[in-house]
């Protein structure tokens, strides 16, 4: 073998050991320096919480008589996290809802944005996982026209869900001493001592009255 191609030889070996080296620095780089963001972004990509609303207890009389039920009824609601990855964001969408509805569209946008900080009400206090319930107690050609035409509202379904029924004696208001409820907040988590894991922003609680009892 002459000096050249020897020389050449070398070369080759020296390019090689330097390509070794940069992609050994490379792995461990990644493995070892960024461990801990990658298994991070992992488990983010693996798994995520998607909250079931509990449906609400019964308030009854000393005989038996309900004062506070539940009763079935057809719920609009709006996947946010679809409507994000639509063509145009979720602004398209809602705007073709907001008029089946009969809600202003500003209203509809208002109750599907997320509660964080500085975000006045109406807003969702909930997981952006959870389907947000913008009209309840819809007619049934609403929920149809909803179920049938997937394609000019996705991410929104129609669906029977338990809502809480207050039922009235004569012009009597039995919420007046029943009291009501609505979605807890910091503060009461804070005031009452409860744990903050075991609520989330849509659980709801008693306000007064036998409610909060």
């Amino acid at each position: 073998m002459n000096t050249a191609s020897r020389r050449r030889l070398l070369v080759l070996y020296a390019v090689a050991a330097a390509m070794l080296i940069s992609l050994g620095g490379r792995l461990w780089y990644l493995q070892v320096m960024n461990n801990t963001a990658f298994t991070k972004l992992a488990a983010a990509n693996q798994t995520r919480n998607v909250i079931v609303p509990a449906v609400r207890g019964q308030i009854l009389d000393d005989v038996g008589n309900r004062l506070v039920t539940n009763k079935t009824a057809l719920v609009v609601s709006v996947d946010t996290m679809n409507l994000s990855q639509q063509p145009g964001g979720a602004a398209p969408v809602l705007h073709r809802l907001a008029p089946l509805l009969g809600l202003p569209y500003r209203l509809l946008a208002d109750k599907t944005r997320l509660c964080t900080k500085g975000v006045p009400q109406p807003c969702w206090p909930g997981s952006p996982y959870q389907p947000v319930p913008v009209a309840q107690n819809v007619s049934p050609r609403v929920a149809l026209q909803v179920m049938e035409q997937p394609k000019k509202y996705p991410g929104v379904t129609a669906q029977v869900q338990p809502v809480v029924q207050y039922p009235q004696s004569g012009a009597a208001s039995p919420s007046q001493v029943l009291g009501y409820l609505q979605p807890i907040t910091p503060e009461e988590i804070k005031s009452r001592h409860l744990p903050v894991t075991g609520f989330s922003g849509v659980d709801l609680v008693g306000q007064a009255g036998l409610e909060a009892q």
